[in-house]
């Protein structure tokens, strides 16, 4: 006579391996959109992109952007100007002027952005490059905007930096 003991410990082994199988199926399937979407958000090219505002001159109305080594191809530039109590503006330069290459610094006119922030001393700006696919994010090392001031006009006058000449 066969032994129904023997069958039952197969069908039990088949039922856990079957078990096992589903439990990864399903778990497949609940983790890989997470993976999926974050793997889709990051860009390559923001990686290796490294860009920092080297100076901010409040009397021209300009930035210096420096793009140290890294990859990517720049379609142009974000900046933002943070004000004195922490408001934040940010404004696209996405003109000829700010596709910088590997290793170049330029000097980017406000005027020449989509809009011209107003800057005044002591307002930090930071910069982010924009690629072909999207924005990448800022730069963590802001620079610090200076002004100097002009006195030509004389004493009392507006000395161009939200003071007055001695």
């Amino acid at each position: 006579m066969l032994s129904k003991k023997g069958v039952s410990e197969v069908v039990t082994v088949i039922l856990i391996i079957l078990i096992s199988i589903a439990a990864v199926v399903i778990l497949w399937n609940v983790i890989r959109p997470m993976i999926k979407g974050t793997a889709d958000s990051i860009q390559s090219g923001c990686l290796a992109m490294d860009l920092e505002v080297t100076s901010c001159d409040v009397n021209a109305e300009t930035v210096v952007v420096q793009r140290n080594t890294g990859g990517g191809v720049l379609a142009g530039i974000k900046l933002s100007i943070e004000d004195s109590t922490g408001d934040t503006e940010i404004i696209d330069c996405n003109q000829d002027e700010a596709k910088l290459k590997e290793l170049e610094t330029k000097t980017i006119a406000l005027s020449d952005c989509d809009e011209t922030p107003i800057i005044l001393a002591n307002y930090k700006v930071t910069v982010a490059g924009v690629l072909a696919s999207g924005p990448c994010d800022l730069s963590t090392t802001p620079a610090t905007c200076v002004c100097t001031p002009d006195c030509s006009g004389g004493t009392g006058s507006d000395d161009s930096c939200g003071g007055v000449c001695p």
